[in-house]
């Protein structure tokens, strides 16, 4: 069996080029990297275990790598209601860099709208649509974006 892991890499890469550019900072990976680690985790810990597993399968591998770090699966999905608690999350994931990778509430909304529409591009309309009935309809609405 031979690994491919150069088509990996180069699939991950232009993955992360695409959130970059929808950050409008084509040249900074590294900053697309950790916003898109961070909205990854935030949503992860929203929907079921079984969803992450089925959202992901349509994701390139080494993005699967980014979703699954440092995963500990809850027990139950976390729950936030309101649209502001999901971005306060999101920027909580991001940890120190957080100020600097989203800064205010509005770009963290158009950060976390960026990555959706990648997602978007990658994801069938069906397995959106599951991802989405487990959201809050605040938080769904971004990825009808």
């Amino acid at each position: 069996m031979l690994f491919d892991f150069q088509r990996h890499t180069q699939n991950a890469s232009s993955f992360l080029k695409e959130v970059a550019i929808e950050l409008e900072n084509p040249n900074d990976l590294a900053h697309a990297g950790r916003v898109l680690s961070a909205v990854l985790h935030c949503l992860r810990d929203m929907i079921t275990p079984q969803e992450s597993l089925d959202l992901i399968s349509q994701l390139p591998l080494y993005i699967k790598a980014v979703y699954v770090n440092g995963w500990k699966i809850p027990e139950k999905p976390n729950r936030l209601k309101k649209l502001e608690d999901f971005l306060l999350s999101v920027k909580g994931y991001a940890g120190q860099t957080a100020e600097k990778d989203f800064g205010d509430i509005a770009n963290t909304k158009r950060d976390v709208e960026a990555v959706f529409k990648v997602i978007k591009k990658h994801v069938s309309a069906g397995e959106l649509k599951d991802v989405k009935s487990q959201l809050p309809e605040a938080i769904a609405a971004l990825l009808k974006s």
